[in-house]
């Protein structure tokens, strides 16, 4: 993962923990155009999603948790994501 990748993610996390949404939202968004095949995209959409659900955009959450499930079947974070469909 290169250092700018990092930094964006970082700010984004802390966006989130400080119930900052919108623009946790599009760091988030920026990420995964920016950066469509990493190891990380399982989490960022993770946080996308969760970002969406705290926004109560529950349509919009529903979609991203699905294409988590969907490139993360087996993962925990894609079985966690199942289970909000």
């Amino acid at each position: 993962i290169n250092r700018l990748l990092e930094h964006e993610l970082y700010v984004a996390d802390f966006y989130l923990k400080t119930r900052s949404y919108g623009p946790a939202i599009s760091r988030y968004k920026k990420l995964l155009e920016n950066n469509p095949v990493n190891d990380l995209r399982g989490r960022i959409l993770n946080s996308l999603a969760r970002a969406y659900e705290k926004t109560g955009e529950k349509d919009k959450a529903r979609e991203v948790y699905k294409e988590l499930n969907t490139i993360q079947p087996n993962s925990e974070l894609g079985k966690k994501a199942k289970g909000k469909l």
